[in-house]
């Protein structure tokens, strides 16, 4: 992550692989099934399931006409930091995908990131795995994640994560 404030210094984010800072918030990240029922987990476009280990399922977001995407959201706490991570893979060359995490208020959209950017899958075949972090401005009430495929090909995610980090002595929830 790396943001500009106004008269404040920047701020980059690096973690290492596996690291799991702050605290996991319950989003049934592994999709797995309740009957029908995934949760707060909205599925749109085309998609299948297949499965995965222990119950978990992945999720395969079909190409991106119509675009194909899954989509959650979850109270959210101003001024903490959220990071929102998945694994995704692709079979075929150019496969993209659109992944963003939306910090909103009462009157909507604060804190978008990142802003605009889609990232490029390594069509090996392979699990990578994709984060995203932002610290949710003050009047924050939600958090939105959302996965879109924007390609031609078939793109596959599982085990999506959303992490909560309290400012050093700050209230947990």
């Amino acid at each position: 992550m790396h943001r500009y404030y106004a008269d404040r210094p920047y701020l980059d984010l690096y973690m290492n692989a596996g690291a799991h800072w702050g605290r996991e918030i319950s989003i049934n990240g592994r999709f797995a099934a309740h009957g029908a029922w995934l949760g707060d987990w909205e599925l749109s476009g085309r998609h299948r399931f297949s499965s995965f280990q222990g119950g978990s399922r992945i999720v395969h977001l079909a190409d991106a006409n119509p675009a194909s995407r899954a989509t959650m959201s979850v109270p959210a706490v101003g001024e903490r930091l959220y990071i929102f991570g998945f694994d995704a893979r692709a079979e075929i060359p150019s496969s993209r995908l659109h992944a963003v995490m939306v910090c909103a208020s009462v009157a909507g959209s604060l804190e978008i990131a990142p802003d605009g950017v889609d990232a490029a899958v390594p069509s090996d075949g392979q699990w990578h795995r994709l984060s995203i972090a932002t610290i949710c401005p003050q009047s924050a009430v939600r958090v939105s994640v959302e996965v879109r495929n924007v390609s031609a090909g078939e793109l596959a995610i599982r085990d999506v994560t959303l992490r909560e980090v309290a400012p050093a002595g700050g209230p947990t929830p």
